[in-house]
């Protein structure tokens, strides 16, 4: 029993760049059903509100990247996270959340007929922004050499 539960532990820890994800669907579940977000939807500013926000966040992840990356690689923590490839999911996760925040300022420089599209990007990278906090406190704080 123990065994299946480390092997859901890794595969939940090598894909959690995708697994985080899936909190989008009930999401939008709601949103389809309950219309949760029609205030959202009806503000003046919301989605240059929500641009400037992911801007913000873009900024975010580059310095999280840029601090992973200035750490020595000749540490144990940096030569036991590189041989695991733990550094590959974390540079996906930040690298997705890039890529949502920036589809999320293209939706406003598109204009308001995107601004469903712009709020789903956006919960998106903020997930994947959970997401990288999640693994990079269990990378520095947890030994994951059970997680490769």
């Amino acid at each position: 029993m123990k065994n299946k539960f480390l092997k859901i532990k890794r595969i939940i820890a090598k894909y959690i760049y995708l697994d985080i994800l899936l909190f989008i669907i009930p999401l939008y579940i709601c949103d389809v059903k309950n219309d949760i977000f029609s205030n959202f939807f009806d503000a003046q500013d919301a989605l240059a509100n929500l641009a400037s926000i992911a801007g913000t966040f873009i900024g975010f992840l580059l310095t999280v990247v840029t601090v992973f990356f200035s750490i020595p690689k000749d540490t144990a923590f940096m030569k036991r996270v590189i041989v695991i490839g733990h550094h590959k999911i974390f540079v996906t996760i930040t690298f997705l959340g890039i890529i949502f925040y920036f589809c999320t300022i293209s939706s406003w420089i598109i204009g308001s007929t995107a601004i469903r599209f712009a709020l789903y990007t956006f919960i998106a990278g903020s997930l994947e922004v959970v997401a990288s906090f999640y693994y990079l406190y269990h990378l520095i704080i947890n030994d994951t050499t059970d997680l490769k």
